[in-house]
C-alpha cells in the first residue's frame, strides 16, 4: 500500500485580513500560497471566519520558517521562552510564563499581571 502525500500544507489558520497579511510575507519571500476555506465550514449563504492559508507541500518547510522569523521579530525572546515552560503548580513557587513574577503554590493568578491559572 502505497503512501498518500498531501497536496497542500495549511501555514496558517485564521480570519482573511491576518491570512492576507501572512500571503503578503510569503509574496515578498517569493512564495505563492492560496486563502482557502474548509469544505466543511460553509453552508447555504455563509462560511464561517475560519480559513486557511495553503501553499504546495515542496515549499512547506520553507513558508513555515518565513512566517516564523516575520512574526518572531521583535518578540521578547526571554518572555517566549517563559511562555514555552510548563507550569508546576505543585512546587513550593514558580514563575508566571506572562510576566516572569513568582507565585506561590495556592495562587489562582498572578500576583503581578493578573494571568489566571487553572
Amino acid at each position: 500500500m502505497s503512501e498518500t502525500k498531501p497536496e497542500i500544507f495549511v501555514v496558517e489558520q485564521g480570519d482573511m485580513s491576518h491570512l492576507r497579511d501572512v500571503q503578503n510575507v510569503l509574496r515578498r519571500e517569493g512564495v505563492e500560497s492560496q486563502i482557502i476555506a474548509p469544505p466543511e465550514s460553509c453552508g447555504p449563504g455563509s462560511c464561517t471566519p475560519k480559513m486557511y492559508l495553503v501553499v504546495p507541500p515542496d515549499v512547506a518547510q520553507h513558508a513555515a520558517r518565513i512566517v516564523f522569523e516575520h512574526w518572531g521579530r521583535g518578540v521578547d525572546r526571554a518572555a517566549l521562552a517563559r511562555a514555552l515552560q510548563p507550569i508546576d503548580l505543585d512546587a513550593e513557587s514558580t514563575s508566571c510564563p506572562a510576566c516572569g513574577a513568582s507565585f506561590g503554590p495556592t495562587a489562582t493568578k498572578c500576583p503581578s499581571c493578573k494571568l489566571k491559572f487553572g
